[in-house]
């Protein structure tokens, strides 16, 4: 009577972490884009909108894509050497970086030059469900002229949406982020500025954007193999015992050999088992079985022999 009291506890124990779901693995979704340049100019109102070393979206399933030019112009705004732009998706990352070489631009009277700009943006499901993000601009020889010539004095500083004014004819933005939930946006530099004829030219130069999902599914069951000895009180090997693998809904039966070993092959990896002996001559009390991995030293020992003594 005990012993069923027992089995029904294990049961219910056993049912209770099948409903939690004992194993589960992750599969992302993916999206992420870089580009070096993206500007739109705009005179008398029509815009003329043009991007270099753009990656395209990634897909929803990860890859990666890669953008390069040897050379960026856009006619009568700006110049520069090489640019390298990429983004990824694979495992539990998303990330885009953009690299641009050699920046010269000139704009409403203002040159704006840079000996390199960068940027970078990943996002990660470090915990299910919960996707982190960051990202960072790097640039350097960062240098501004106004239309008389004068320096403006910029000092990139690190800190999100640094904004330097040009007065009324606009403002540089270093280090631009946009976030939302499993998102993020970095542009190195963003660049507004109306000249005095009324064009204007809004250039964004080295943009990452990375976005993930988490999402949580049940893996595909690997087979295993387990496999242990059956013994009395004393340790000594017990043959010719019938032994049960169970989880409720799958039975598994083995026989131990003169040494006391059994074997399951094929055995679900990732529930929870109920391993139990069965002889007429002894008592064996069940055994909880977890089964994650191979299992070669499981024990069923038994608690009485043939005459009921303990």
């Amino acid at each position: 009577m005990n012993q069923g009291r027992t089995l029904f506890s294990l049961f219910c124990f056993l049912f209770a972490l099948t409903a939690l779901g004992a194993s589960t693995a992750n599969a992302q979704i993916y999206s992420g884009r870089a580009t070096g340049i993206n500007s739109t100019v705009t005179v008398s109102g029509n815009p003329t909108t043009t991007t270099v070393a753009d990656t395209c979206p990634l897909s929803p399933t990860g890859g990666s894509h890669i953008a390069t030019t040897p050379l960026g112009i856009v006619s009568g705004l700006l110049r520069t050497g090489p640019i390298t732009s990429t983004t990824s998706g694979a495992g539990n990352s998303s990330q885009s970086s953009s690299t641009v070489q050699d920046l010269n631009l000139a704009a409403g009277g203002y040159t704006i030059r840079a000996t390199s700009v960068g940027s970078t943006a990943q996002c990660n499901c470090c915990t299910p469900t919960m996707p982190t993000c960051g990202g960072r601009t790097t640039i350097a020889g960062l240098t501004v002229t106004d239309p008389a010539g004068a320096p403006v004095t910029i000092v990139p500083n690190g800190t999100v949406n640094q904004t330097v004014s040009l007065g009324t004819a606009g403002s540089i933005i270093i280090n631009e982020q946009t976030t939302a939930a499993g998102s993020i946006t970095v542009n190195a530099l963003h660049i507004n500025i109306t000249g005095t004829n009324g064009t204007n030219s809004n250039v964004i130069v080295a943009s990452s954007h990375s976005d993930i999902e988490c999402q949580v599914t049940s893996p595909t069951p690997a087979n295993v193999s387990v496999s242990g000895r059956v013994v009395d009180a004393n340790g000594r090997a017990i043959g010719r015992v019938t032994v049960t693998l169970t989880n409720g809904a799958d039975v598994l039966k083995s026989q131990s050999n003169a040494m006391g070993n059994f074997s399951f092959a094929e055995v679900e990896a990732g529930p929870t088992y109920i391993l139990e002996a069965s002889s007429p001559f002894y008592t064996f009390s069940p055994v909880v079985l977890r089964v994650l991995d191979e299992v070669s030293d499981a024990e069923i020992r038994a608690t009485s022999g043939a005459s009921g003594l303990k």
